[in-house]
């Protein structure tokens, strides 16, 4: 993920591409002036999509925390500085982000049930593909 990011956002009062102009203006002056640049960050616009439903909303945030993860760029979630995967396990406090809507939809014990719910999905990968591995070499022989 060095060439993008993921961001999760619930707005009423805002719309999603004022928040996202704003974001993203202040960004780039903020690393034009670091590393004495001038013109364009990033390339391309930003995509949205619109979040209808709660299953959506938590397969969302786990893609998001997985990410860095899927890309091999750090083996747990917890392990991406950047993430807000460590607000959300109670490791970082982050006036930012707020991941009350997220956890309560695990009520007993909500950070251990959501990281349990997030991290499942990497073993599950795994143990997928050391299957689609274990077949072709079955079919090999």
């Amino acid at each position: 993920m060095s060439n993008h990011i993921h961001i999760q956002i619930e707005t009423k009062d805002h719309s999603i591409s004022q928040i996202m102009q704003h974001l993203l203006t202040l960004y780039s002056k903020y690393y034009n002036n670091k590393y004495n640049l001038v013109g364009h960050v990033f390339q391309g616009r930003y995509h949205a999509e619109i979040i209808e439903n709660e299953a959506y909303l938590l397969q969302t945030s786990r893609y998001i925390h997985l990410n860095p993860v899927k890309a091999k760029m750090v083996e747990k979630p917890i392990d991406y500085p950047w993430s807000s995967y460590t607000k959300f396990m109670d490791k970082k406090k982050w006036n930012l982000v707020n991941d009350t809507r997220i956890l309560n939809y695990f009520p007993n014990n909500c950070r251990k049930q959501y990281k349990e719910y997030v991290e499942r999905k990497i073993l599950e990968e795994d143990v997928s593909t050391e299957l689609i591995k274990f077949e072709a070499l079955v079919e090999k022989e």
